[in-house]
């Protein structure tokens, strides 16, 4: 794995871009056609899916399951108890109107963030945390 904080690739061609979704990057020789095979670890776990990879580099990017299993739990939450089909189910991706990257620490502090700020977060985050989210841009829609 060379990084689990890596924005999704650009697939500008198709038209379609996926933000606001980090994504393990890892160097590899996947190809097309293997999007949405397990990534499994040492103890045959699967901790990830494969998303897409780039054709300039060998380089892959994993959609990490808490995504995958949060998405499938609300789709299990729509079905009724006797098993049948499941309504449509809504996956909520949140409001806020703009998009994040993920920037460590140290670029952080560069764009002013405080000691004691980052102090606090490094508390309350998981250990190996490696920084924090930034507003990148805001996303307008015509009304």
């Amino acid at each position: 794995m060379a990084r689990f904080d890596r924005e999704a690739p650009n697939y500008q061609k198709d038209g379609y871009n996926d933000f606001n979704t980090f994504y393990i990057q890892a160097a590899s020789g996947t190809k097309g056609g293997s999007s949405g095979s397990p990534v499994v670890d040492c103890q045959g776990r699967a901790v990830a899916l494969n998303a897409g990879s780039t054709s300039s580099s060998a380089s892959a990017f994993y959609l990490p399951l808490d995504r995958v299993v949060r998405a499938l739990n609300l789709i299990r939450g729509c079905r009724d108890p006797f098993g049948s089909k499941p309504e449509s189910a809504y996956i909520p991706r949140g409001t806020l109107q703009m998009t994040f990257q993920h920037k460590g620490f140290e670029e952080t502090r560069r764009l002013g963030l405080r000691n004691e700020t980052e102090q606090v977060v490094r508390l309350v985050s998981p250990a190996g945390e490696t920084g924090m989210l930034v507003v990148d841009s805001l996303v307008m829609f015509a009304s």
